[in-house]
């Protein structure tokens, strides 16, 4: 066949003149790189031999340097017909779906039509259930192609989304980085709009006093290994009942048992209630379990609060004359339970006036037309003193002995007579004891009340508080590392956009008053 020529044995070929070769015939003046090496072809006289010259670079120590890099250049050249089809490729995947946003008229036919690509196929998936209605418009939440979505399209229609901190504050300034899309996860699988992962949460809060050096909040990282002990809000009562707000939410440490109490000025012992013998009722010995107060509302997440007229009248009457039944006077107002009881024994006096009944003890005749005459000014104020005497004796005896001084705490005010020398304490519970956290009483009903609120059965004091501390929770529940029964990330009790902080906004924005 004549003439030279070079195979390699491997897929990476050989260097031929620079250009890396699986196969080539050489000529004299080619030159072939081995490694390090080069070998250059050489004119011959004879055709039988060969003459090449070798050429092995050579270190700074005068050694033969075989560590130096191959420097060859990249494989064989595109051929045209792989430029034409590379070219093709992106015209057909890239410039036509680009086309389609450019000019949104052709937008929808290019999507209408199955053997045309679209710009659907850079869709990373599916929307969540909860944003199928915008269908396939893309344009509705990326204004602005290749670019990420912007807050202002996703306020546009959750516009009462609120911050994480009050925007009255300069704290809102730790959030001038913070997108929507840095927690809400659109187009992923699974299909979930909030990212979950504790580290969104525990990139601040595991060292706060780094963001904030003047924060009240405590450092928390994970539930089971790392996060305080429940504080507690209550109501403490900072006036009287004619204040307009005579009522206030403190917070109370467990460390602190002085001040961990509730003042709510009432009088209840739930040792008495729950007596296992019962309680004396209206209808006779009633034995009550927690349930019969303490019922939840239509979600079953939260409590109905304790009324009078719903939960206690049923063995605490308001009745003051056994001997009529419908005796009753109202529940919470003092001017309207002292007007209940002269209109009774007003009433009463003209009944025993109209029966000819002398209130100077006997009998005397009845006259015909008696009950007709007008009283004179001397029998009205016979009659006056009459009601006032029976009417602050009954007040007196329902105030001081009975009724209301079994669950209130009422006092005496000095140098005041009549009505005006009682006080009742405004009464007002607690219903939300942990305004920054979220707990579901549905979740919890295979649970029995009494084995988280364990002291209940003995507490002889409302100003007890039965809620369970943190060890309690921890019997089941677990940081998203541990093997606990149930795994809890921070969202589970949690929610970032906390209410009655303000409107979600940029920091550059003016920022809107909420009312408390």
């Amino acid at each position: 066949m004549g003439g030279l020529r070079v195979t390699a044995v491997s897929s990476r070929g050989v260097g031929v003149n620079g250009r890396r070769e699986v196969r080539a015939a050489l000529k004299p003046g080619d030159v072939l790189q081995i490694g390090a090496a080069k070998l250059t072809v050489r004119p011959s006289r004879s055709r039988r031999a060969v003459i090449l010259e070798v050429y092995e670079p050579v270190s700074e120590n005068g050694e033969v340097d075989y560590e130096r890099p191959d420097t060859l250049a990249p494989g064989p050249r595109m051929s045209p017909w792989s430029w034409a089809l590379s070219l093709g490729f992106a015209a057909l995947f890239l410039l036509l779906p680009l086309s389609g946003v450019v000019m949104p008229g052709i937008q929808d036919p290019l999507r209408a039509t199955p053997l045309l690509p679209s710009d659907a196929l850079w869709s990373p998936g599916p929307l969540h259930t909860a944003h199928q209605s915008i269908g396939n418009r893309c344009d509705a939440c990326h204004v602005k192609p290749f670019e990420a979505v912007r807050d202002q399209e996703c306020l546009g229609c959750h516009a009462t989304v609120q911050h994480h901190v009050d925007i009255r504050t300069a704290d809102v300034s730790l959030f001038e980085g913070r997108q929507c899309t840095s927690c809400h996860m659109e187009h992923k699988q699974p299909a979930t709009l909030v990212q979950r992962d504790p580290r969104a949460c525990t990139d601040c809060h595991a060292d706060l006093g780094h963001q904030k050096p003047d924060t009240k909040v405590r450092n928390a990282s994970d539930f089971g290994t790392d996060h305080p002990e429940f504080r507690l809000t209550v109501l403490a009562s900072i006036g009287t009942s004619e204040t307009a707000s005579p009522w206030r939410a403190i917070r109370l440490d467990r460390d602190d048992p002085d001040h961990f109490v509730e003042r709510s000025h009432l009088k209840f012992s739930h040792a008495q209630h729950l007596d296992p013998k019962g309680v004396k009722s209206p209808t006779g010995e009633r034995i009550l379990g927690c349930q019969d107060c303490h019922r939840p509302n239509s979600s079953g997440r939260d409590m109905l609060p304790i009324r009078m007229e719903t939960n206690c009248s049923g063995c605490h009457s308001l009745l003051f004359d056994e001997h009529d039944p419908t005796s009753g006077v109202p529940h919470g107002n003092l001017e309207a339970v002292y007007k209940t009881l002269r209109e009774h024994f007003s009433h009463e006096y003209l009944q025993q006036s109209a029966g000819a009944t002398s209130f100077g003890g006997g009998r005397q005749a009845r006259r015909p037309g008696n009950e007709q005459r007008a009283m004179s000014e001397a029998e009205q104020r016979r009659a006056r003193d009459w009601v006032d005497t029976q009417s602050l004796k009954i007040a007196r005896e329902l105030l001081e002995k009975r009724v209301c001084a079994s669950c209130h705490e009422v006092t005496r005010v000095p140098g005041l007579s009549g009505l005006e020398q009682w006080r009742v304490e405004p009464v007002q519970l607690t219903a939300n004891w942990m305004p920054g956290a979220r707990f579901d009483h549905a979740a919890h009903v295979s649970e029995t009340c009494v084995s988280c609120h364990n002291h209940a059965p003995e507490s002889k004091h409302a100003t007890d508080i039965l809620i369970p501390g943190i060890s309690r929770c921890r019997e089941c529940h677990g940081g998203t590392g541990s093997s606990a029964k149930v795994t809890s990330d921070c969202l589970m009790c949690h929610p970032f956009h906390v209410p009655n902080r303000g409107l979600w906004l940029r920091t550059t924005a003016s920022p809107q008053r909420v009312s408390r």
